[in-house]
């Protein structure tokens, strides 16, 4: 019995577009299942290092970023060893190493304030998206930094 040759090709489209559309990230995201607060979930939020010179610097920086809204939380890590090319030598510090949690929206303020406010001449201030995090740590941080008109984040 003659065949169309639609058979044999059909089943790899099939099977090609099925595995594309099951792995892709677009669908993974759009139909993962409704959250909890105990499931992890996609956010709007990052973890932001900044080096310091000392303790006080740090207490500053994060008093301020706190205060204005900037940040939602602040941890303060003294003593910490840092190692740095300068002057073609290798040379090695104390520093104060800030960890705060804000909105993607706010990463720019953010770093415009610490340019601003810390005494190096090139402080290091990197932002790292959280890709996922539990809902009720990403809505405390939502919660406490400074609304953004029309801004609701990704859930």
């Amino acid at each position: 019995m003659a065949r169309n040759g639609l058979g044999s090709n059909w089943i790899i489209f099939a099977w090609i577009f099925s595995s594309l559309y099951n792995f892709h990230p677009i669908y993974r995201a759009t139909t993962m299942p409704p959250h909890t607060t105990g499931l992890p979930i996609r956010t709007p939020a990052n973890v932001v290092f900044v080096n310091c010179p000392d303790e006080i610097i740090a207490r500053d920086l994060a008093k301020g970023l706190l205060e204005e809204r900037l940040v939602a939380f602040v941890n303060i890590f003294p003593g910490a060893t840092s190692m740095y090319w300068s002057e073609g030598q290798i040379r090695v510090g104390q520093e104060a190493l800030l960890k705060m949690n804000t909105l993607q929206t706010h990463v720019g303020e953010l770093t415009d304030y610490v340019n601003k406010h810390h005494p190096g001449e090139v402080p290091a201030v990197v932002a790292v998206k959280i890709e996922n995090g539990s809902r009720k740590y990403i809505d405390t941080i939502r919660e406490n930094v400074k609304h953004i008109p029309g801004y609701h984040g990704i859930d």
